[in-house]
């Protein structure tokens, strides 16, 4: 069976999640996927958009089985804060990971805050 060669090609790269592995933070895993032309014509969105919609979704996924943490999902989708970070995961449709660590986290810095 002969495979189409023509469609858009989408390349992704993450660079932070090679740290999780012991890796140098300077390299890059680099994905590639094929998708039909009237595929990537009806998700009406340029290579660059769906490359980055593909690693949202790649992340989502990773974080919702608990492969990544809150502030990896930041840095790798470079997003401003934390705030933005979880405005993100709501988007995805995944549930925060709030354990009783950072309940606890949480509830020191409030009780540092509200010291000063």
């Amino acid at each position: 069976m002969s495979r189409a060669t023509r469609g858009v090609k989408l390349s992704l790269s993450i660079s932070p999640m090679i740290e999780l592995t012991g890796g140098c933070p300077n390299n890059f895993m680099q994905i590639t996927v094929d998708i039909p032309d009237e595929i990537a014509q009806r998700l009406g969105q340029t290579g660059d958009a769906l490359a980055h919609k593909l690693l949202e979704v790649v992340i989502a996924d990773a974080y919702r089985s608990g492969a990544v943490s809150t502030a990896e999902v930041r840095r790798i989708l470079q997003l401003p804060s934390r705030l933005e970070t979880h405005a993100f995961l709501k988007r995805m449709g995944v549930y925060l990971n709030y354990d009783e660590t950072e309940l606890e986290r949480d509830l020191q810095t409030l009780k540092e805050l509200r010291a000063k």
